[in-house]
């Protein structure tokens, strides 16, 4: 089991406080702030399970849904939907980057 796979199922439960947050002001914004954080974990499982290129492209899958998550969180901030969660970014930079290092090329 990959060590960041704590981090990823801590995300799920700041990503529903801040998705909450969220759908009083924009139920689609939640709703794809919440797709890209299952995302995160459906696909980090995933490639924990899979081979080689499969276990490559599951982490790349889940990587660029761990940008997303920042993205949603940038957006809400700067429409005052909700203020930044440091903690939260903080742990999906540490998502991104363990990713990041499993899906480089070398």
């Amino acid at each position: 089991m990959l060590l960041i796979y704590q981090d990823v199922q801590s995300l799920q439960s700041e990503a529903r406080r801040l998705c909450s947050r969220i759908s009083v002001h924009d139920a689609n914004l939640a709703s794809q702030l919440r797709r890209a954080a299952q995302a995160v974990a459906l696909n980090t499982g995933e490639g924990m399970g899979a081979r080689a290129g499969a276990r490559r492209q599951a982490y790349s899958v889940a990587l660029r849904e761990t940008r997303e998550c920042m993205a949603a969180i940038d957006v809400a901030e700067r429409w005052g939907y909700a203020e930044r969660d440091e903690a939260m970014v903080d742990r999906l930079d540490k998502i991104a980057a363990t990713l990041y290092r499993l899906t480089a090329t070398r």
